[in-house]
């Protein structure tokens, strides 16, 4: 289930959802329906790839497998679904963190974690992520590369009591601002032992990794 997504429409919502075991990224959408699918990973390329003005799913049964019928404008896709059940990702995902940090410039950040990343372990790829006050400060060591940080402003609301201290692997957040652009940017923070989310201050979009142990 962790090389497909989940497509999921009820209660007047749609829902794409990814893992891979370490992040989810997750897409709302307000339509009305009623359908619940797992898509494979290259089926989700092709819709990318053919997507148009209007999509439909369908699914039918045969010898004792589900297959999805999909259909973007002139172009039709059936595939077998997946099988299995897909990870709970409510079970990971929050609702309201304790504060939440607005970083306005992204790109200056992904340059600098990218330069901090250079230091990190080669195995893990774990950087650290220190917010105190008004700053983000990135740190990486390693025995081969020796040591890298910089510091980001933000603005960190409510206030911290005491600086919050978290590792996280960079190429998982390098994807998530890779992708976003211009875009400012919000972390949701809980506890250093909790995932923290990144989405663009709307509802719709949530990008949630796993923290690393120090």
């Amino acid at each position: 289930t962790l090389n497909g997504a989940l497509l999921e429409c009820k209660d007047g919502l749609l829902r794409l959802i990814a893992t891979d075991g370490h992040r989810i990224a997750l897409v709302t959408n307000a339509i009305p329906g009623d359908f619940t699918c797992l898509i494979p990973r290259d089926t989700v390329d092709w819709i990318y790839t053919n997507l148009g003005e209007t999509i439909e799913f369908g699914s039918s049964a045969e010898n004792n497998a589900k297959y999805l019928t999909i259909k973007t404008d002139a172009k039709t896709i059936i595939c077998r679904e997946l099988n299995g059940q897909f990870p709970n990702y409510n079970a990971i995902r929050r609702d309201k963190y304790r504060h939440t940090v607005t970083i306005v410039d992204p790109q200056k950040v992904r340059s600098l974690l990218a330069r901090v990343a250079k230091c990190a372990d080669e195995r893990s790829g774990c950087v650290r992520f220190r917010f105190d006050g008004d700053n983000l400060t990135l740190s990486a060591e390693s025995t081969e590369s020796g040591k890298s940080s910089a510091v980001i402003p933000c603005v960190i609301e409510p206030a911290l009591k005491s600086a919050f201290l978290i590792g996280m692997n960079n190429s998982y957040i390098l994807d998530f601002l890779k992708r976003i652009g211009d875009s400012e940017f919000k972390i949701g923070l809980h506890d250093p032992q909790s995932a923290l989310s990144l989405n663009l201050g709307v509802e719709s979009y949530d990008y949630i990794v796993m923290p690393m142990r120090l």
